[in-house]
């Protein structure tokens, strides 16, 4: 490497860390993990953006910055160009800050925050900036505009703006896959320097591979409680599910899914909610499906799904970002496409019947997360952006 990684300050800038459970989380608190395994903890500084209720057990050692004091102020800011969870007195905060601490890269976790990004590369333009973009908000913002109520609009529109000013001064911005590029060079007229995937840390314990096969078949769904889930999951169960009945059951685990409990689901349909342990519910699970449709980014439970060797039954939505990684003889094999309901039953029927070995723990699905989907590979593709740009900045 160009320089000594433990030389290197970093300063990490992310608004979802102490936010509810998500996919954005997990990448949030994971991308953290990574800047710290490769520059160490004590060279590693976290600023954490919230909203008006500051965090219960926050870190003391991190810097927690609140913009954000009640919807009327969230309006005003977002009027004035500001995005969620940060105006122009945070701005402030952080340019001192910066001032302080002296980093040599700043990681900003989110793309919609281009007018910090500005500020910092106009007092600062020898400081290297890399964005992660979780989604292309000059896609997605404008999709979700269609639906919103007016006093929303203001909202995307200032992550529009912002995200078109991360595009522009940020040393790096990496996006998840080969859909985002498209969508960012279509929106910003440039290729993004970086792809950086969804990846996760997880190791498997010698307790994962001890499991006795289902005497019923288990399909597993596991995402918090959103609304993409909640019509997948919905839709699945009405129209997939009453054709597997018979051989299988559905297991719907993630924060706040017990609000489905509700519905009052068939027979066969477990809801579970929130899972203390995640090894044991992929341990018992036999096959897990994603019957997403709608959203961005990438479904960060594909990768989960894959950390532990699991055979996965999604839609084209939910393999978007791993589809490019994926090596074509996995298809129908260990990875299956289904986009409608006939096409879930027989490819569900397919993954099924494969033995009970295969269903607990493929070894190659793992070796594809690991070359492609964790911690490791984030760190190469991370240190290589950063010394690349930080060379280039000297």
């Amino acid at each position: 490497m160009e320089r000594n990684e433990r030389d290197m300050r970093v300063l990490y800038v992310t608004d979802f860390y102490y936010t509810d459970s998500s996919g954005s989380k997990t990448s949030a608190r994971v991308h953290y993990q990574t800047l710290q395994n490769l520059y160490g903890s004590g060279n590693v500084d976290l600023i954490a953006l919230v909203g008006k209720s500051k965090p219960n057990n926050v870190n003391k050692e991190h810097i927690v910055i609140s913009s954000v004091h009640n919807n009327i102020t969230l309006l005003l800011n977002c009027l004035r160009g500001y995005p969620t969870y940060i105006d122009k007195n945070s701005i402030r905060k952080i340019l001192g800050i910066i001032s302080e601490t002296k980093p040599d890269v700043i990681f900003v976790d989110n793309s919609i925050y281009g007018k910090m990004i500005r500020r910092i590369k106009i007092s600062y333009p020898n400081i290297s900036v890399l964005a992660y973009y979780h989604d292309v908000k000059a896609k997605l913002a404008r999709d979700w505009m269609k639906n919103a109520p007016i006093y929303k609009k203001p909202v995307m529109l200032a992550m529009l703006s912002n995200e078109k000013l991360t595009a522009k001064y940020a040393d790096v911005n990496f996006v998840l896959g080969d859909r985002e590029e498209k969508l960012f060079i279509n929106a910003y007229g440039k290729k993004p320097e970086a792809q950086l995937s969804v990846y996760m840390d997880i190791k498997l314990s010698d307790e994962f591979f001890r499991k006795n096969p289902n005497k019923k078949k288990k399909i597993l769904f596991f995402g918090g409680y959103y609304l993409p889930n909640v019509h997948g999951i919905d839709w699945f169960i009405d129209k997939v599910y009453p054709k597997l009945q018979s051989e299988a059951e559905v297991i719907v685990a993630g924060r706040g899914m017990d609000k489905l409990r509700e519905k009052h689901y068939p027979n066969g349909v477990m809801i579970k909610g929130y899972i203390e342990s995640i090894e044991e519910l992929y341990r018992d699970a036999d096959i897990v499906i994603s019957p997403i449709f709608e959203g961005g980014g990438m479904k960060v439970k594909v990768a989960e799904a894959m950390a532990f060797g699991k055979i996965v039954v999604g839609s084209n939505e939910s393999y978007e970002g791993y589809q490019e990684k994926i090596p074509e003889n996995y298809w129908d094999v260990l990875f299956y496409r289904a986009n409608t309901a006939d096409e879930f039953v027989a490819k569900i029927h397919k993954a099924l019947n494969l033995s009970d070995d295969e269903h607990h723990f493929n070894p190659k699905i793992r070796e594809l997360y690991e070359s492609g989907f964790s911690e490791k590979y984030a760190e190469r593709v991370i240190s290589e952006m950063i010394n690349k740009c930080v060379g280039e900045n000297k």
